[in-house]
């Protein structure tokens, strides 16, 4: 894993158009061990990118956030910024189906909704059924 010293994290926030994506980008924007500002991603397809406090004006003030944009999501930009670590703040459905390809980029992901989190309770309930 990356280590704070060596200043090779490189994190991208999918969903960060949400509520939880809003307080992520909160957390990480005044995180000590974070020198580049985190790649902002929005929904795939989008045609703009819009920036930050457009989006979240209770942002405005924010270390980096007036320079953040939030840019259309794509592996293609992933892969061109160098992102090791993906925080998913999406629908579980989405971050089931992007997990695995995340994985298969070599990205560490982190995944703020309940889709592992059901898993593991239907592996739990078939275990006791």
């Amino acid at each position: 894993m990356p280590n704070a010293s060596s200043n090779s994290f490189r994190v991208a926030v999918a969903g960060v158009t949400g509520y939880a994506g809003a307080e992520l980008a909160r957390i990480l924007l005044h995180h000590p061990a974070l020198h580049t500002s985190p790649l902002f991603l929005g929904r795939e397809g989008a045609e703009k990118t819009v920036r930050l406090i457009d989006i979240h004006p209770a942002l405005f003030g924010t270390p980096n956030a007036d320079a953040a944009d939030v840019v259309p999501f794509s592996w293609d930009a992933l892969t061109k910024e160098g992102v090791n670590i993906l925080f998913l703040a999406l629908p579980h459905e989405q971050s089931r189906e992007l997990t695995p390809i995340a994985l298969s980029h070599g990205i560490r992901v982190v995944d703020l909704s309940a889709a592992r989190s059901e898993e593991h309770t239907s592996e739990l309930q078939s275990h006791h059924d």
